[in-house]
């Protein structure tokens, strides 16, 4: 599985009309692109003009196809109105001789992360009870332990996540361009169970035994309609964001 986040700055008086644009145009039309398993538009807490448009994918190769046949180009310049300008301008001299300003429009940083393994979309299915809940644990490997941290997370992690109640899957992705730059994943039945996984000293738990093998680093939670920030003992940042509209797509093959 591949996940593709592009960060945005958001202008919070189109808020709505972004979310209309998003939910009846971009997810339709990635609903039809081969490949794209997921699409959702996230809306930062502080400060509450960034956002991010986060897509997973069955591979690279299927998002770089996206960018390369011009959908994503189409679809980011429909959106452009419904987003906050660039405080850069540009200065020109028009055809009758006058100066004339225009913003830049600068592209939107685009971060690519490959997941350790596959993408089973039931994961993503609302529970039966209480609403679908995503955890994320960003962080920094430090260097010459990678392959140490991407085996205990492997060996140790994963299995232990899978004994608590709740967890529906946990995955590790890397940054594209920073091999040192990871991303774990973690999808729960609800906010109860992924709270009752850190108050019960499991987190702590599994976290020390990878904590020698970290940098720093800063973990966020994200409902569907509210984020709640949870600082660990060597946090330094803090990003929280909540899912404006998001949509699974099942044609993933």
């Amino acid at each position: 599985m591949f996940m593709r986040i592009v960060h945005l700055r958001l202008d919070p008086n189109r808020l709505l009309e972004l979310r209309r644009m998003y939910s009846t145009v971009i997810i339709a039309e990635l609903s039809h692109t081969p490949g794209c398993l997921y699409a959702g538009l996230l809306q930062s807490v502080d400060p509450p003009d960034i956002g991010i448009s986060l897509t997973l994918w069955n591979s690279a190769a299927d998002a770089d196809t996206y960018e390369k046949t011009g959908e994503y180009r189409k679809l980011l310049d429909q959106s452009r109105p419904f987003l906050a300008e660039t405080p850069e301008w540009t200065v020109h001299m028009s055809d009758d001789m006058q100066l004339e300003y225009a913003p830049l429009e600068d592209d939107p940083v685009i971060s690519r992360y490959e997941a350790s393994g596959g993408a089973d979309l039931s994961v993503f299915s609302p529970p039966g009870k209480g609403r679908l809940f995503l955890r994320i644990l960003s962080l920094h490997v430090r260097r010459g332990m990678l392959e140490e941290f991407t085996s205990l997370y492997r060996e140790e992690i994963i299995p232990g996540l899978r004994r608590v109640p709740g967890c529906r899957v946990a995955f590790l992705t890397g940054q594209k361009n920073d091999t040192h730059e990871l991303i774990s994943v973690t999808i729960w039945n609800s906010k109860s169970d992924a709270e009752e996984y850190e108050q019960d000293g499991e987190f702590a738990v599994l976290n020390e035994r990878v904590g020698h093998t970290l940098e720093n680093s800063t973990r966020w939670k994200a409902e569907e309609q509210r984020v709640e920030r949870v600082l660990g003992s060597d946090d330094m940042t803090v990003s929280g964001y909540a899912l404006i509209v998001g949509q699974i797509f099942d044609h993933g093959s």
